[in-house]
C-alpha cells in the first residue's frame, strides 16, 4: 500500500512539473546550459518575464512605479510569495518612456529613449527591485536575458549600462555576457551573477544614454534567480574534511594522554 501511495505522489509531482514547464516562459539561452554552477530546475525559484506589451501607454505616477497589468509575468516557484514587494521604478520626470513601437522597427512594447528627433543628450534610469526569501545561504545566482537596441558607432552614440545594487557586506562576480546580434539589429545579452552571501534583495539598474539622433530601447527582459547551498559534492568534501580534522584531534588527544 505504501508503495502505491509513493508511486501516486511521484506521478502527481511529474504531472505538476510538466504543467509548470509548459506554462512558464523559457529562456532562449537557459541558465542550466549556459550559466556556470546553476542548480535549480526550470521554472526556477524566480522566473520573471517583462515584455512591456501594454494595451495602451502606461501612466507613470509621481512614485515612478511602473504599472504591473500585463507585465511582468511571474512563474517561478517562489514568485507567488514575493511578487507583491517587487517593483520597476522609472523617473517620472526623466526621458525614459514607453513606446508602443518606434519607426523603422516591427517590435511592440519598448522601454527606453527615442532621441532620433532630439537636439540634446538624453539619459535616464530604470531600477528593478527584486526581493528574496531570507535564507542564510552562501550563494545567490542571477541569470538575465535582455533583448535591446543601441547605436554603438563612435559618434554619435547611444548605450545601455547595467549595475547591480546590493546592501553593505555583499560581493558579486559577473561573467562576460553572451551576445547575439539579431536580424533586425537588436541584440540579445545573457549575463550571470553570483552574489555572496544570499542577499534579501537586489536592485538591477539600467542607465540609458542617447545622443541627438540616436535610439536605445529594451524590448524584453527575462530574469531567473536562485539562492543555493553548496552542491552535494562540495558538502561531502567539507564533511570529510571536518571528520578528518576531528579524527586528527582525537588521535592527538590519545597520544597526549599516554
Amino acid at each position: 500500500m505504501k508503495k502505491v501511495i509513493y508511486l501516486l505522489i511521484c506521478a502527481f509531482i511529474g504531472i505538476l512539473s510538466i504543467n509548470l514547464s509548459v506554462s512558464a516562459h523559457e529562456f532562449t539561452n537557459p541558465p542550466e546550459i549556459y550559466a556556470p554552477s546553476w542548480w535549480t530546475d526550470f521554472p526556477y525559484q524566480r522566473n520573471i518575464y517583462w515584455d512591456f506589451d501594454y494595451e495602451s501607454a502606461p501612466e507613470i505616477p509621481e512614485t515612478g512605479l511602473l504599472p504591473e497589468d500585463g507585465s511582468p509575468v511571474y512563474e517561478g516557484y517562489d514568485d507567488g510569495e514575493l511578487l507583491e514587494s517587487d517593483y520597476v521604478w522609472i523617473d517620472p520626470d526623466g526621458p525614459v518612456k514607453w513606446y508602443p513601437t518606434v519607426p523603422g522597427f516591427s517590435r511592440y512594447g519598448l522601454l527606453g529613449i527615442d532621441n532620433r528627433q532630439g537636439t540634446e543628450i538624453l539619459e535616464g534610469d530604470i531600477v528593478i527591485h527584486l526581493d528574496n526569501h531570507e535564507r542564510d545561504w552562501p550563494f545567490k545566482h542571477v541569470w538575465k536575458e535582455i533583448v535591446y537596441y543601441e547605436h554603438d558607432l563612435t559618434e554619435p552614440i547611444s548605450y545601455l549600462r547595467e549595475t547591480m545594487g546590493l546592501d553593505n557586506g555583499y560581493t558579486f562576480d559577473c561573467r562576460e555576457p553572451i551576445i547575439q546580434v539579431l536580424t533586425d539589429g537588436f541584440e540579445r545579452h545573457n549575463v550571470w551573477y553570483e552574489i555572496q552571501p544570499n542577499p534579501y534583495w537586489e536592485d538591477i539598474k539600467f542607465h540609458f544614454y542617447a545622443d541627438p539622433g540616436q535610439l536605445v530601447v529594451i524590448d524584453t527582459l527575462h530574469i531567473a534567480t536562485e539562492c543555493v547551498i553548496p552542491e552535494p559534492g562540495t558538502m561531502i568534501l567539507l564533511g570529510s574534511l571536518a571528520i578528518g580534522l576531528f579524527g586528527m584531534a582525537g588521535l592527538r588527544r590519545r597520544v597526549t594522554n599516554r
